[in-house]
C-alpha cells in the first residue's frame, strides 16, 4: 500500500514538474496554474466533503453500496457538464477577476484554458465516488493503480502533444489523464456496480454534506485566494508557489491515504458500535504518527534545499536560483503539511460520528483568521510571507479540532454523551 501510494502521487508530481520545466515560469505558465483554481474550487467545494462522507455513508447501506455509488457517479457526471456549459461564456469575466495584473493578451490566454480544465471535473467527480467503493471493499491498491495509470498517461500525453500543441497540450493531458483513472476505477468496480439507485435514495448523503458544502463554498477559496495574491507578485512567482505547494502532495498524499483512508471506515465501524474507547485511542494514535512522520518529511526538505543551495544546477527552464527559490517557499510551507495531515485525521473522526457542524464552524472561522494572516504575510514579505501565514493557518486549525475533540472523549468517558459538535 505505502508503495503504490508513493508511486500514485510522485507521478503526479512529476507530472506537474514536467509541465513547469518544459514551459518555464512565466505569464503563460502562471495562467495554466491561475486556471485551474476554478476547478480546484469547485472540487473542494463539492467532491471535498463528499470524498470523507461516501465510505462511511457506503459502510452504513451495506449490501446497496453498488447502486448508491453508480447513482452518485452519474449525478456527479452531468454536474461537471453543467459546470462546464456555465463557465465557457463567463471564461472573458472570470479571467479579469483571477487575473487583475495580467494583460490583455496573458488574459486571453487564461480565458481559453478556463473550460478546458472545468471539464475534466466531469470525469474527477466519478472517479471520487468509484474510489469510495473501492475503499469500502478495502482494495486501497487498486485504487491506487488508477491514480498511477492515469498518471502515466497523463505524462506520456503531454511530452507526445507538446511538439504540436504547445501549451494547450497540459490541458489535454490532464483530461488524458482523468479518463484513464475512470476507466479503471469503473473496471476494477464492476462487480459490485449496478444499475443506478434512484435520486431519493441519496438524499440523506446530500443532507449530511449540505452543511459541509456551505461551509467549503467559503473556506476552500482557500487556493483561490492563494493564487490570485500571489499573481500579484513578478511573473513567475505564481509558478514557483504552485509548484511549491505540489512537492508536498507527495507526502501529504502518502500520509494522507496510508493513515487516514484506512482509518475511515474502521473510525465509522466503531462510531456504529458505539466503541468510544477504541475510537478514540484509534484517532489519537494516527493523529501522533501523522504529526511524527510530517515532521520528519520537512527534515528532508530542508536536508534537500540546503545540498541544492550549495550547488548551481537547473532543470529544464527552472535555472538555479528557480529551484533555490523555490525550496524556500517548500520550507516555509512546512506546517501545511504537518497540520494538513494532521488535521486530515481528525476530520475523519468528526465525519465517522456524524459532527459535521463542528467540522464548518471550526472551519469557518480558522479561515478568516488565516485569510487576514495570508494578505498580511503576503504585503510583509512576499510569496515567503504568504507560505509562513499558510502554514501557521493550518497548524492552528489541527490544534482546534484536536483540543475539541480531546474534550468531547473526555466527557465521554467520564460517561456523558457530548458528541463532537
Amino acid at each position: 500500500m505505502a508503495i503504490a501510494s508513493t508511486a500514485s502521487v510522485l507521478l503526479q508530481v512529476v507530472l506537474h514538474l514536467t509541465m513547469v520545466a518544459t514551459l518555464g515560469t512565466n505569464r503563460a505558465t502562471d495562467s495554466l496554474f491561475l486556471a485551474g483554481v476554478l476547478p480546484q474550487l469547485a472540487l473542494s467545494i463539492f467532491l471535498g466533503p463528499l470524498g470523507n462522507l461516501i465510505v462511511p455513508w457506503l459502510v452504513e447501506h451495506r449490501p446497496s453500496e453498488g447502486a448508491l455509488t453508480a447513482a452518485l457517479a452519474l449525478r456527479l457526471f452531468v454536474g461537471g457538464l453543467c459546470l462546464f456549459a456555465l463557465t465557457r461564456p463567463l471564461a472573458p469575466l472570470l479571467a479579469l477577476v483571477l487575473a487583475p495584473a495580467f494583460d490583455a493578451a496573458e488574459r486571453d490566454l487564461l480565458a481559453s484554458l478556463l473550460p478546458i480544465l472545468v471539464l475534466e471535473l466531469a470525469l474527477t467527480g466519478p472517479n471520487v465516488a468509484l474510489r469510495a467503493l473501492q475503499h469500502v471493499h478495502r482494495r486501497f491498491l487498486l485504487a491506487e493503480g488508477a491514480t498511477i495509470a492515469g498518471a502515466a498517461v497523463g505524462i506520456g500525453a503531454f511530452i507526445a502533444t507538446f511538439g504540436t500543441w504547445g501549451l494547450a497540450a497540459a490541458p489535454l493531458a490532464l483530461l488524458a489523464r482523468s479518463c484513464t483513472e475512470l476507466s479503471v476505477l469503473a473496471l476494477s468496480g464492476r462487480a459490485e456496480l449496478r444499475s443506478p439507485a434512484c435520486g431519493t435514495a441519496l438524499a440523506p448523503l446530500w443532507r449530511r454534506a449540505a452543511p459541509l458544502m456551505g461551509l467549503a463554498a467559503v473556506t476552500k477559496t482557500e487556493a483561490l485566494v492563494d493564487r490570485v495574491i500571489a499573481g500579484l507578485a513578478a511573473p513567475g512567482a505564481l509558478s514557483l508557489f504552485h509548484l511549491g505547494q505540489t512537492l508536498y502532495r507527495p507526502m501529504t498524499a502518502i500520509l494522507g491515504r496510508a493513515l487516514v483512508q484506512p482509518a475511515a471506515p474502521i473510525l465509522a465501524e466503531r462510531s456504529l458500535a458505539q466503541d468510544a474507547a477504541g475510537f478514540y485511542e484509534l484517532v489519537h494514535r494516527r493523529a501522533r504518527v501523522a504529526g511524527l512522520l510530517g515532521a520528519l518529511a520537512l527534515v528532508c526538505i530542508g536536508g534537500g534545499s540546503i545540498l541544492i543551495s550549495l550547488s548551481d544546477f537547473g532543470f529544464g527552464r527552472l535555472g538555479s536560483s528557480d529551484l533555490q527559490r523555490l525550496l524556500q517557499i517548500s520550507l516555509c510551507l512546512g506546517g501545511v503539511l504537518i497540520g494538513g495531515v494532521v488535521g486530515g485525521v481528525l476530520v475523519q473522526a468528526y465525519y465517522a460520528r456524524n459532527a459535521t457542524r463542528a467540522v464548518a464552524r471550526i472551519g469557518l472561522i480558522g479561515f478568516l483568521l488565516g485569510l487576514v494572516m495570508k494578505l498580511a504575510g503576503f504585503f510583509a514579505g512576499g510569496v515567503i510571507g504568504l507560505a509562513l501565514a499558510s502554514s501557521t493557518y493550518y497548524i492552528l486549525n489541527a490544534a482546534w479540532l484536536m483540543l475539541n475533540l480531546r474534550s468531547a472523549a473526555a466527557f465521554e468517558g467520564a460517561g456523558g454523551a457530548r458528541s463532537c459538535e
